[in-house]
């Protein structure tokens, strides 16, 4: 299982060549912070030639299938609102481009999955039969870092002891900040007294700031 970060603002790109056969499913994780935020998702493949006759239906069905931390299920282009439903539905039999668009993404890992549910015939001569090449793209936009509070440092609108071990493994590395670890804003709000150094003297405001 393949994971990445999605938690620096920046789109998160999948170019599978050889993709998926029928009945296969390939999975991606992503790691998603606290502080909500949209997370916008896109599977797209370029579909085998079809029959026009046969009608609109791909000739090809891939289905984009999310899950978020808390096991809760989303299906490509299954909409409400301008936002993906929750907890399946209908999966998308006639597009080559199925999108999962979550409002307010729960921090933890999600998993990205791409299912074979139809794939008879390879568009590419070259490729194995019956596979069909896939692309995602994994938007997470984050919140707009309006965490006002000082001393929030991971923007889940509470200053408590999650805080305080961000701090500490942000001291812990303080000599090479580690973005994989934590997203750059998270640093940036690490460093309470803006003195470009993560130290006890964060820890201690942060530790005030709990005691009140």
């Amino acid at each position: 299982m393949a994971r990445s970060n999605a938690t620096d603002k920046t789109n998160q790109f999948v170019d599978d060549p050889t993709g998926v056969a029928t009945g296969n499913v390939a999975r991606h994780s992503y790691t998603i912070p606290g502080g909500g935020g949209p997370l916008k998702i896109t599977l797209v493949w370029n579909d085998a030639p079809g029959n026009p006759v046969a009608g609109p239906d791909l000739v090809n069905n891939l289905d984009l299938v999310v899950t978020s931390p808390d096991a809760v299920t989303y299906i490509g282009n299954h909409f409400g609102g301008g936002w993906t439903l929750q907890g399946g539905g209908q999966a998308d039999r006639t597009n080559n481009v199925e999108n999962v668009y979550i409002q307010n993404a729960v921090p933890g890992i999600w998993t990205v999955e791409v299912r074979g549910t139809n794939v008879p015939v390879s568009p590419n001569p070259q490729l194995p039969g019956g596979t069909q090449p896939f692309a995602l793209v994994v938007d997470y936009q984050g919140p707009s870092d309006n965490c006002v509070v000082t001393g929030d440092v991971n923007c889940d609108r509470t200053v408590n002891i999650v805080d305080l071990q961000v701090l500490i493994n942000m001291i812990l590395r303080s000599d090479n900040p580690d973005f994989t670890l934590y997203p750059r804003e998270w640093w940036t709000r690490g460093d309470l007294n803006r003195d470009n150094i993560w130290n006890i003297v964060d820890l201690q405001q942060v530790i005030n700031i709990i005691i009140g």
